[in-house]
């Protein structure tokens, strides 16, 4: 079992699709300063240089990474569904960010 993650940065208004890959093998979730400083065997998967990339070049933004299993767009915003089915925006006016495939990328 898997998930996609994507990194998002308001500030330039771009999004990058990072990859899909295991739940266990992600390392999506720390900030720039505690990827470096972790032991992983997982630092070397492309979906993660592509992650720690995005963290170097967008330093200091306003930045999230995210995942389609709990994150979709709505209304030209990128939301999440909370538990009584309200929507809350993580990113207004998402549909006008740049989308950049990282996977093709490299």
């Amino acid at each position: 079992m898997g998930r996609d993650s994507n990194f998002t940065c308001k500030t330039c208004k771009k999004n990058y699709k990072l990859g899909y890959g295991s739940y266990t093998t992600w390392l999506d979730g720390f900030a720039k300063g505690e990827y470096e400083s972790m032991y992983s065997p997982h630092k070397d998967l492309p979906k993660n240089k592509a992650y720690y990339k995005c963290l170097c070049e967008h330093e200091g933004h306003d930045c999230f990474s995210w995942s389609k299993d709990w994150v979709f767009e709505h209304n030209g915003n990128l939301v999440w569904e909370g538990v009584y089915g309200e929507y809350h925006v993580l990113c207004e006016r998402f549909t006008d960010f740049e989308q950049i495939d990282m996977e093709e990328d490299g």
